[in-house]
């Protein structure tokens, strides 16, 4: 175990000199304007990734400075970028010429108010309260709706009457048929009257009830949801009640 540890501070050391070593070897190369041969050594260390924070911004703004005197601009801004990202408080060496001060200042300047605005966000996404929530509760499909019920009403309605007046269309023949069996000319004319009536009133029911049937049919199985719910009501006849339906 206590190999292990002296082991672990060993390499930690070795990376912290490697680093220390490639950045000093970089700045030489670039006192001796050897631009290229700095750029190699400089990648080479930030790409191994055992440096410190401090010292990748060390070696990120020396990779920038000799980029720029390349006149890769750009390469430059990204790796001066690199470097006060890792450190903030970073400054390029002396041997820094005038011109890529001022760029590296517009790096400075652009990265500080990336931060400021980063702050700005982090407190008011503390500061402000959670937004509402409004949570709609959907339409219930799950039921009829108040026109289907409309129309099932309507149809067994419809039904109703008509089996009333089958019934009523079926006792006036037994009625007539009784008339003719009937010796008493008095009591067989009364049968025959009751009979006959009833056939009036089976054959209007009948037909009353087909009609309240299709109509509530219709009803309920109409594809518009703009149609009206029909309403239903006793009406009397003259010689008994009946549906009336409105839809």
């Amino acid at each position: 175990m206590r190999g292990a540890i002296v082991t672990l501070v060993l390499l930690s050391a070795t990376a912290q000199a490697g680093a220390k070593q490639d950045a000093a070897e970089g700045a030489r190369l670039l006192k001796e304007l050897q631009e290229e041969q700095a750029i190699a050594v400089l990648t080479r260390a930030l790409d191994r990734g055992d440096a410190t924070k401090a010292e990748e911004a060390e070696l990120a703004l020396l990779l920038g400075l000799a980029r720029f005197n390349l006149r890769d601009e750009e390469g430059a801004r990204l790796a001066f970028k690199r470097g006060l990202v890792a450190d903030g408080s970073a400054e390029l060496p002396k041997l820094a010429s005038p011109r890529a001060r001022a760029l590296f200042v517009q790096v400075k300047a652009a990265v500080d108010d990336e931060r400021a605005k980063a702050r700005a966000a982090a407190a008011q996404s503390v500061a402000a309260p959670p937004a509402a929530v409004e949570v709609t509760q959907p339409p219930s499909s799950g039921g009829p709706s108040a026109r289907q019920v409309s129309g099932v009403v309507l149809a067994v309605a419809g039904v109703a009457a008509a089996a009333v007046g089958g019934w009523a269309i079926g006792d006036a023949y037994s009625q007539r048929s009784a008339a003719v069996k009937e010796p008493d000319a008095l009591t067989a004319k009364s049968l025959f009257d009751t009979g006959q009536s009833r056939l009036t009133l089976g054959t209007v029911l009948v037909i009353a009830g087909g009609v309240v049937l299709v109509g509530g049919a219709a009803i309920f199985f109409w594809p518009s949801s703009d149609t009206p719910a029909a309403s239903v009501s006793w009406v009397w006849l003259g010689n008994g009640f009946g549906l009336r339906g409105r839809f």
